[in-house]
């Protein structure tokens, strides 16, 4: 009878204990959101995991910015590959929540908590790509407000589809001077959209901006005709070239003078790529071909 009154006792304040930690402090509530991945827009979600955007099994912090300014890191207790996910956590009682935001280059709820303010840096311009029909994932920021079901992207991006197996890397680089297509940017989010421009703090900090993204494939053999996404800022851009390795290390270029716009969570597709230098029309925009391929940026990244 001893034995079963210990049991007993032990039981009853394990879940008391439990019944305990669900409560939040004093002074404090539970917040509790669930949300979507971030998708691209122009009539595609594929962009992850074939027609679906996924979660990654590591995605479980994100970050609550409070009307007041502050900001509480909220936590997902779900660590597999899935189409939504619930993240919860506790802020004071009188804050209110502005927007949620998420950040793939940040592994940890203090990374974030620690930045001094919202502007940050939003992607390398080194960008391995994993698998077919997606993007560099720890470039990938996002956002979305209290109500809203799927995050929204604050970058926008240039796809590109192989042409058989050949093309192993594409970088694409503006033609004016401090004109950027990676670095810092600015992300506001009061009206009815979130709006990303680039941030240019000073030219002590310019070294961390490109302007220009590289794109690579992880894997050996390119699938053909798969598309891939780079990452990029969001902007108006005088003037844009690609350069397209090949497999066999060779490369050439292809460029427009002509104005590219880069929206926010949407993409320009630039098609199917050449493997030799020809003149290209790519919707609107019109690329001339030539051998002005520059060996002194390293592709061995």
């Amino acid at each position: 009878m001893r034995k079963i009154h210990i049991v007993t006792m032990l039981a009853a304040a394990a879940i008391i204990l439990f019944s305990c930690s669900k409560e939040p402090a004093p002074g404090m509530k539970t917040v509790s959101v669930k949300l979507g991945c971030p998708r691209i827009e122009n009539d595609t979600k594929t962009v992850i995991d074939g027609e679906r955007v996924l979660w990654h099994k590591d995605d479980i912090n994100i970050i609550a910015f409070t009307k007041s300014g502050n900001k509480y890191a909220l936590t997902s207790t779900n660590k597999t590959k899935t189409a939504y996910k619930e993240f919860t956590g506790t802020i004071p009682s009188n804050e209110e929540v502005l927007y949620y935001y998420y950040d793939k280059n940040k592994t940890s709820p203090d990374a974030l908590l620690k930045e001094s303010s919202f502007i940050r840096e939003v992607l390398n311009y080194s960008q391995y790509i994993q698998s077919a029909n997606g993007f560099h994932q720890n470039q990938n920021s996002a956002i979305a407000k209290p109500g809203e079901t799927i995050f929204r992207n604050v970058h926008g991006f240039f796809k590109w589809t192989n042409n058989g197996n050949a093309i192993k890397s594409v970088k694409f680089e503006t033609c004016k001077d401090r004109e950027y297509l990676a670095g810092w940017f600015d992300l506001h989010y009061d009206g009815a959209d979130p709006v990303t421009t680039k941030y240019y703090y000073n030219e002590s900090t310019l070294a961390a901006c490109s302007p220009y993204v590289i794109t690579q494939v992880s894997d050996s053999t390119i699938p053909s005709g798969k598309s891939y996404y780079a990452i990029v800022i969001p902007g108006t851009y005088h003037g844009l070239k690609l350069t397209i390795t090949l497999s066999n290390g060779t490369s050439f270029a292809i460029k427009t003078d002509a104005t590219v716009v880069v929206e926010r969570g949407k993409y320009l597709d630039f098609g199917v790529l050449p493997i030799e230098p020809v003149t290209i029309t790519l919707g609107s925009l019109t690329f001339t071909a030539g051998q002005d391929y520059d060996p002194g940026w390293n592709m061995n990244f």
